[in-house]
């Protein structure tokens, strides 16, 4: 069994600039010139950097789903980067460290709102996000809150005005289920 490190940027309408960084059940939140970088350590099986890229993916879309329904806001995933892989292998007399490096350029620009956070609402929002991940992890309603937040967000970030309609639309849909089933 392999860890990876991999960071990922989130990105949404507005910048964020926090006064410090969060760190919440083995994942760093910080902000970098309005956007949000997080670092996330995930196990594999293999050496495989799309394996480390999906896992860290729905670690970091996760995420993602609770900063939307906590800003009212919509964030996505813009990028997720494999960074470094360790590997311990024990044998009787030795153990033996393994460590991979991955290194990725990227080059984007982009035009926003700043928002700058507190400590006081940095304390805040980790204690939101914390109860938010208990509540989401329940398996019977979870999986479709995270749904319907998706749903709404994709609408949140569509230019095209049918496309955003029908987003919209499949959220609500989600919502009345959802409502049907309390």
């Amino acid at each position: 069994m392999y860890e990876a490190r991999a960071v990922f940027i989130l990105q949404s309408h507005s910048k964020y600039l926090f006064d410090e960084a969060i760190e919440l059940d083995g994942i760093r939140l910080e902000s970098k010139d309005g956007k949000i970088y997080g670092e996330v350590i995930v196990q594999v099986e293999k050496v495989d950097p799309n394996l480390i890229v999906e896992k860290a993916f729905e670690k970091a879309n996760e995420i993602a789903l609770l900063l939307t329904l906590l800003f009212g806001e919509s964030f996505i995933v813009e990028d997720v980067v494999p960074g470094s892989i360790v590997a311990v292998k024990k044998k009787e007399d030795a153990v033996k460290i393994e460590i991979y490096e991955s290194i990725r350029l990227l080059i984007k620009a982009s035009l926003s709102i700043e928002k700058r956070l507190s400590k006081e609402k940095l304390g805040r929002i980790k204690s939101e996000l914390k109860e938010l991940l208990g509540k989401l992890s329940k398996p019977e309603r979870g999986g479709d809150i995270l749904r319907a937040i998706n749903w709404w967000r994709k609408g949140n970030l569509e230019e095209d005005g049918v496309d955003k309609f029908l987003d919209y639309y499949i959220d609500s849909i989600r919502n009345i289920s959802l409502c049907n089933r309390l």
